[in-house]
């Protein structure tokens, strides 16, 4: 008596990672497969039976956190490895409840009602499957390899026959052979069912094939410069214990405001302040540079006119001064946020007036090393010299590297007018942009206090040890197998491509986004979002804002602000678009502006 071999498991999982081109396609299979599973078994139609059927089905390294397979999508998904605890509740039947199409496999309440995987799944299931197949444009599972994964726990007496495998299957799923293969398709295994050695949920997590590391807060590294994960509870509180942080010292901002400004820091690393002068862009960046990193983790950096290079910016190694480095003091200032690898707190770096010359000139390395969707450690190469370089000042010595980790953030404010232009595409596509606004004169009466408070440089961080990772959060939310940001966000940015008349969110923009709206609602304390959620579509419009409209061309900006339909009223995007409408409308002579225009 012998199980399924391990290359024959192998060999069906890459098979059946071909299934679908998306792994939202993927929850049709899904549905399908559990809701014919608590049928089969029979288990309760409950969040109960919803996880032993998956278990049944999917979990494959029982003790792994994350050993659960959503089978059906690209290998190197993310969203592959899902968590076991929940995993019933968490994915399948989540989508075949409210707002999700799932729920048409299922049946109504009988009186008419909406269609629930409550009620049990419906005996035409089976062609329900077949016509969104066909909708999507995809085949069927792989029947054999499909067969393989659900009955890898059979034994057999002798290689079974094709015929054989696919009605133990069919069994498992309270099918006849010839239902099975109505849903999948004939494409051969390839392989032998049995051999040496037999699969085993210890040989699979060793292999390529298995689940990734489990890495648990307070075990991760960056570059040899570890850090400790905040634990979920630091940060669903951080939206009061900032605001009591800003009123101790006179800044008054609305709950929306504060939310999308810890949710903006949190989930990017490089964050452009953008607004006319007096919108409390330099105000805003202490004050969130005074709440997330302790004194001697956090800095200012003033820009100036006329840098094209960094070696203008920071400084240069020179023959001529006697083999030294000629530091200027923006370096000066960076250097004591150089990173030790006794120090997991991220440092921060405010760069005031940032655009009075080419970011991407004289911070070169900042554009570059923040191009993908979160840096560990950020490196300023200073010089070529393989030993620290002397400068004028005896007591300071410049490394030919400067790092800065782990996961550090920077803070730009910039104001856009005739005289400071606004950021290349390069970088504004590398930042999530925050457009401030000018407070009114009683906004501004109450804050009067702001004169009489200590002053902010001297807090010490109270939440340093909460900044950490950008996908932290987007993390967590894809062990649960929901896929609720990215099915509102890519319905969202389809709306906005109709209305331009070309593809509104690009793919850097749809990363960064999705770690966004993670924080978002990860802050909002929402455990398990449903695809109606408000506080998801109040993520989504303020990602339009901070990620896709400061990318647009003129005329793809102007058609965005004046078609865009149903913004969430709670939104940032809300609260602003009237005033990039305002901007539209005022433009009597010459082209429409873009998003920066706009703000001058």
């Amino acid at each position: 008596m012998t199980r399924v071999s391990e290359e024959a498991l192998e060999t069906a999982l890459h098979q059946l990672s071909e299934h679908v081109r998306r792994t939202a396609d993927s929850n049709w299979t899904q549905a399908f497969l559990a809701g014919r599973r608590i049928a089969a078994a029979p288990y309760d139609s409950s969040t109960r039976g919803a996880d032993r059927a998956v278990a049944d089905l999917f979990t494959l390294v029982p003790d792994v956190r994350t050993g659960t397979l959503n089978p059906f999508i690209n290998l190197s998904s993310t969203q592959r490895w899902l968590k076991n605890e929940q995993a019933g509740r968490s994915t399948v039947w989540n989508k075949a409840t409210r707002g999700y199409t799932q729920t048409l496999l299922f049946n109504d309440n009988g009186a008419g009602g909406d269609r629930h995987i409550g009620n049990g799944i419906r005996a035409d299931a089976i062609d329900v499957l077949l016509g969104e197949y066909q909708a999507l444009g995809v085949t069927g599972p792989a029947g054999p390899a499909l067969a393989v994964l659900l009955t890898r726990d059979i034994e057999w007496t002798s290689e079974p026959s094709t015929v054989e495998l696919q009605t133990s299957a069919a069994d498992k799923l309270g099918l006849s052979l010839e239902e099975y293969e109505r849903f999948t398709t004939p494409t051969p295994l390839g392989v032998p069912v049995l051999g040496s050695p037999e699969w085993s949920a210890t040989l699979l997590e060793r292999s390529s094939f298995g689940p990734p590391p489990d890495v648990q807060p307070g075990t991760a590294a960056v570059q040899g410069h570890g850090y400790e994960e905040a634990p979920i509870e630091q940060i669903t509180s951080l939206i009061e214990e900032f605001k009591k942080f800003a009123t101790a010292y006179g800044i008054t901002a609305s709950d929306g405001d504060i939310h999308d400004l810890l949710a903006s820091t949190l989930g990017s690393q490089f964050v452009l302040m953008a607004g006319p002068s007096g919108s409390g862009k330099s105000l805003i960046a202490s004050a969130l540079a005074a709440f997330f990193a302790k004194k001697d983790r956090r800095t200012r950096l003033e820009g100036s006119r006329f840098l094209a290079r960094q070696e203008e910016f920071l400084g240069y190694y020179s023959h001529l001064a006697g083999q030294q480095f000629i530091a200027q003091s923006p370096l000066l200032d960076l250097l004591p946020l150089g990173s030790t690898d006794e120090r997991k707190d991220a440092p921060i770096v405010i760069i005031e007036e940032a655009n009075l010359s080419p970011i991407e000139g004289y911070l070169s390395a900042l554009v570059h090393g923040l191009g993908g969707t979160e840096a560990g450690a950020l490196d300023f190469r200073l010089h070529s010299r393989s030993d620290d370089v002397s400068t004028m000042d005896v007591d300071v010595t410049v490394p030919s590297r400067l790092t800065l980790a782990p996961y550090p953030r920077f803070f730009a404010t910039i104001n856009v007018d005739a005289d400071s232009p606004s950021p290349a595409r390069k970088v504004a596509s590398r930042a999530c942009v925050i457009l401030t606004d000018t407070p009114s004169i009683e906004e501004a009466r109450v804050s009067a206090d702001i004169l009489s408070q200590p002053s902010m440089e001297e807090a010490d961080g109270p939440a340093s040890t909460t900044l950490g990772r950008p996908s932290s959060a987007f993390a967590r939310y894809n062990e649960s197998g929901s896929d609720v940001y990215e099915e509102a966000l890519l319905r969202r940015g389809k709306q906005l491509s109709e209305v331009i008349g070309t593809e509104a969110v690009n793919f850097r923009s749809y990363q960064k986004a999705l770690f966004y709206i993670a924080w978002y609602v990860e802050l909002a304390g929402e455990d398990e979002p449903q695809p109606d959620s408000v506080v998801v579509a109040t993520a989504v419009d303020n990602a339009i804002l901070h990620f896709v409209l400061p990318t647009l061309s003129a005329h793809q900006f102007a058609a965005a602000i004046e078609g865009l339909p149903d913004i969430a009223p709670t939104s940032v995007l809300a609260s602003r678009v009237d005033r990039l409408k305002t901007a539209l409308q005022g433009q009597t002579f010459g082209p429409s502006p873009d998003f920066w225009g706009a703000l001058s």
